[in-house]
């Protein structure tokens, strides 16, 4: 098996897996093949459609985060959804948050804001 066999082979095996391709991406970024990271952009658009719901809490997570930013707590936008997620959730019943509920979160978003 040839080099450009195994690329090919390492390729398909990586189109069934966003972190792989997101990993792919950033290596074609930081070798300034720009043209490739868009292709692996594409692919993942394709095979990993954004959900109307991922939307949303990405866009409550920017929110969230400059509004923390702007009283000097610097977060990322994983932290910031879960901080805002906790505290509405908290609130909507009354104080009767448990372990289920914050694992819930913490799930959520690490499947919205894959931390490195």
């Amino acid at each position: 098996m040839n080099l450009s066999e195994k690329l090919l082979d390492i390729f398909s095996k990586a189109k069934t897996n966003k972190q792989v391709l997101l990993g792919l991406k950033n290596s074609a970024v930081h070798a300034q093949s720009y043209e490739f990271a868009k292709y692996i952009d594409d692919l993942i658009l394709e095979n990993f459609p954004v959900k109307k719901e991922d939307l949303e809490a990405k866009s409550i997570s920017e929110s969230t985060n400059l509004i923390l930013r702007m009283v000097e707590i610097n977060t990322c936008n994983n932290s910031a959804y879960r901080i805002f997620t906790a505290i509405n959730l908290f609130a909507k019943k009354k104080g009767k948050f448990d372990i289920k509920d914050a694992s819930l979160i913490i799930s959520d978003a690490n499947r919205i804001f894959p931390l490195p």
